[in-house]
């Protein structure tokens, strides 16, 4: 979830807890402003009736008085005053109103009398509901001004913030084009475009150092190997060597055989991590793998290994030279990791590509199958990065590359 949607979200909540509490304690506070209106009200009655009553020596009708309900009956002892709400009977309908009520003592001729003096809260209560629903009203409407303002003024405050993020994610090193940041007059926001700008110019400074050395690499080891090898058959070609001297040279020879294809390998781990293989084309996965498959034959053969293939049409986007390269190492190493008279299933579909091999009965290490240098027989002749150079094209095109084991057979499936 982005940021901002986030925010708006726990906003929006708040305001919504706010517009109910609030709505909740206003309705409250009215209610008691107007029951302390009618409390005093009351008060102004009772001191009527107490100076009706000492002028006259007789209690006023027992009637409403407007809107003022007064009732009397004897007590057998004076009382405090008291205020109650009640439910009485209206003059001439049979139903109940809710009123706010005083209970007072009066003595008259020497005897106790209990006063009721009650006023209606049904006027008060379309008072009470008018008045709150005109206030959260206009609370609410403020809250939703106050909404859209703050998203209006987030959106244009953040703006730049999702501006460099659109840019940030659209650049790449090494391709020469400057990393351009919008311009903002937030303090927060132009401090992280100058350390966004730093921290870009040292990578790019690093990436070229990188490049240049793989570059020069490639070159002076190269060179010297190709030295070492002429060397080596110009020595095996001389007669009268003897055979320890033959096989010393032979070692000799495989063993700078491997360590140029070690070489080659690393420089191509290399340029494929710097990303030296950026161009991507829509390929024929169907007919390139099945051109493969001709060229692996020859190896298969030696090895023993019978190759069955089931393809179906399918279309992937990818660099052409990594991807070649990806087939070989899957191909190969299906082929090299096998059992002799084993065999090697290829099944191409829409989205997969799965390559099966017999083998070990034993699973390979998941954890590690696509470590560098990672070799299930230390003995091997393999350098132990056919799987690592292949698990790193794969990421760099986007696609997917998984292990599994069924039965005796070592699966690896590419999924685009």
């Amino acid at each position: 979830m982005k940021l901002f949607s986030r925010y708006h979200r726990y906003h929006l909540i708040l305001m919504a807890l706010l517009f109910i509490c609030s709505g909740v304690l206003y309705y409250v506070l009215v209610r008691q402003i107007v029951i302390h209106e009618l409390d005093e009200a009351l008060d102004d009655c009772k001191k009527r009736i107490i100076v009706y009553t000492e002028a006259h020596e007789q209690f006023p009708a027992e009637s409403p008085i407007g809107e003022t309900y007064v009732r009397y009956t004897p007590a057998a002892a004076t009382q405090a005053d008291q205020y109650a709400l009640t439910n009485l009977p209206v003059p001439g309908k049979r139903k109940l109103h809710r009123y706010r009520q005083l209970t007072f003592t009066v003595d008259r001729e020497g005897r106790h009398f209990q006063v009721l003096v009650a006023r209606p809260l049904e006027g008060t209560k379309l008072m009470i509901q008018a008045i709150l629903a005109t206030t959260l009203g206009l609370l609410l409407l403020v809250i939703l001004i106050s909404v859209l303002l703050n998203r209006l003024l987030l959106a244009n405050t953040w703006k730049p913030f999702y501006q460099t993020l659109d840019r940030l994610s659209g650049f790449q090193l090494g391709k020469n084009a400057p990393l351009e940041l919008p311009d903002t007059t937030i303090d927060e926001f132009r401090f992280l475009h100058r350390s966004l700008q730093q921290m870009v110019g040292l990578a790019e400074q690093e990436y070229r150092i990188l490049k240049e050395f793989t570059e020069n690499a490639a070159h002076e080891m190269q060179t010297p190997l190709a030295i070492v090898r002429s060397k080596l058959d110009l020595v095996i070609q001389q007669e009268g060597l003897s055979e320890q001297q033959a096989q010393a040279i032979h070692s000799a020879y495989a063993g700078i055989k491997r360590l140029d294809k070690l070489n080659r390998s690393l420089l191509l781990l290399a340029r494929i991590e710097n990303r030296q293989y950026g161009e991507q084309s829509l390929i024929d996965l169907e007919s390139k793998t099945a051109e493969k498959l001709e060229q692996m034959q020859e190896l298969a053969r030696g090895a023993g290994v019978t190759i069955h293939s089931n393809l179906e049409a399918a279309m992937i986007r990818f660099n052409e030279t990594l991807l070649d390269i990806l087939l070989n190492n899957l191909l190969g190493n299906a082929i090299r990791h096998n059992l002799p008279g084993g065999s090697v299933t290829v099944r191409l579909g829409p989205g997969a590509l799965r390559i099966a091999n017999t083998g070990q009965e034993q699973p390979l290490d998941t954890t590690h199958v696509f470590r560098r240098f990672r070799k299930e027989q230390q003995h091997s002749s393999g350098h132990g990065l056919g799987l690592s150079i292949a698990h790193q094209i794969c990421l760099q095109s986007s696609t997917g590359l998984h292990y599994t084991h069924e039965g005796a057979q070592h699966i690896f499936t590419l999924t685009w």
